[in-house]
C-alpha cells in the first residue's frame, strides 16, 4: 500500500492524501486495527472505489509490523504537516509556509517536498508573519492584534493581482481573519476577569482601546 501511495504522491498529491496520511497514523495508533483504517477514510468521504480512481490507485491496504510502529507515527507525523502546509492551508501556521515557502526533507521512507515562496511580497512581510507567530499565544493580545491588522492591510493589494498563487494567499488571508477573532474573544476573557478599575475617570484598558478600534 505504501509503495501504491508513494506512487500516487510523486504524481498528483491532493487534499485526499492529508486523510490517507491521518487514517494510517489513526490505524497504527489503534495498534494496527485495520477497521479504523476504514473508519477514517469513509467518514471523510474516501471509500474504496475512490482509491481506485486515482491514476495511481490504490490497490492495497496498509499491512505493517509491530516494531515499525514507532517510527512509522514519527515519520507520518512529519509527513502530515508537510501536507497539511500544501493542502489545507486555512490553519496560519500552514498557510504562513505555504506562502514563505517550505522545504521537507523525506521523513524515513517519505518522500520530500518543497514549495516555492511566492514572489512579490513586501520586504517586511516576512518579519511581520514571524512577529504574529511569536505572540500567538500571548495572554496580552494588544501586540498580538495589531500584527495581525498590520499583517491584513499589507496582504490586501495582492488580493487584487492577478497570481498563479491566488489561493495560497486567500488562504493565508482568511487564517489571519480567524485568528483576529480568536484573538479578540481572549482579549475580551481577559477584561472579564480583569479587577474594577478604581478611578472610572480613568484611560480605558490598552485591550479594550485596541478592540474597539477593530470593531468600529
Amino acid at each position: 500500500m505504501m509503495e501504491e501511495w508513494h506512487q500516487k504522491l510523486h504524481n498528483n498529491t491532493s487534499p485526499d492524501d492529508v486523510i490517507i496520511c491521518q487514517a494510517l497514523i489513526d490505524y497504527i495508533k489503534s495498534d494496527f486495527d485495520i477497521s479504523v483504517y476504514w473508519k477514517t477514510l469513509n467518514e471523510n468521504g474516501i471509500t474504496k472505489e475512490r482509491l481506485l480512481s486515482y491514476d495511481r490507485a490504490i490497490h492495497s491496504e496498509p499491512s505493517f509490523k509491530r516494531d515499525q510502529k514507532d517510527g512509522l507515527l514519527r515519520d507520518l507525523g512529519h509527513y502530515m504537516r508537510t501536507l497539511k502546509a500544501v493542502h489545507s492551508g486555512a490553519d496560519l501556521e500552514s498557510a504562513i509556509s505555504n506562502c514563505m515557502g517550505y522545504r521537507a526533507e523525506g521523513q524515513g521512507f517519505m518522500v520530500g517536498v518543497q514549495i516555492n515562496p511566492i514572489p512579490g511580497l513586501p520586504s517586511g512581510f516576512p518579519g511581520l508573519l514571524r512577529f504574529v507567530l511569536e505572540h500567538i499565544e500571548d495572554r496580552n493580545v494588544e501586540a498580538l492584534l495589531e500584527g495581525l491588522l498590520e499583517a491584513r492591510q499589507e496582504l490586501r493589494p495582492l488580493l487584487f493581482k492577478s497570481t498563479g498563487r491566488l489561493k495560497d494567499l486567500l488562504f493565508l488571508d482568511i487564517a489571519l481573519d480567524s485568528t483576529v477573532r480568536t484573538a479578540i474573544e481572549r482579549g475580551y476573557e481577559e477584561l472579564n476577569n480583569a479587577r474594577p478599575e478604581v478611578n472610572p475617570s480613568s484611560s480605558p484598558h490598552p485591550i479594550k482601546s485596541c478592540i474597539s478600534s477593530l470593531l468600529f
